[in-house]
């Protein structure tokens, strides 16, 4: 199946994590579209906060939602980020 996003989905999630325009890259796989970035500790509370169930964190090379992320797992200084903008 064909996955499909607009420059409008790239926009809305950069305001949602509040990221500038060359701090990302995105991954196009067969099934979904993730964009990916790092972040500071103060940003991973911000977006525990949030809630963002198309949020995954990675800790110790494991890619964890934020259901499973504790807050003891923040790795310093940067903390790697993925979020799903599509899926088919």
């Amino acid at each position: 199946m064909t996955i499909s996003i607009d420059h409008h989905d790239i926009l809305k999630a950069l305001e949602l994590f509040k990221l500038e325009v060359t701090d990302y890259y995105l991954e196009f796989t067969d099934r979904v579209i993730y964009m990916y970035w790092v972040a500071c500790p103060k940003d991973i509370e911000d977006y525990i906060a949030q809630g963002n169930a198309c949020l995954d964190l990675q800790v110790k090379g494991t890619w964890l939602t934020l259901d499973q992320y504790e807050e003891d797992y923040i790795e310093r200084p940067f903390i790697n980020c993925r979020y799903i903008l599509a899926t088919d």
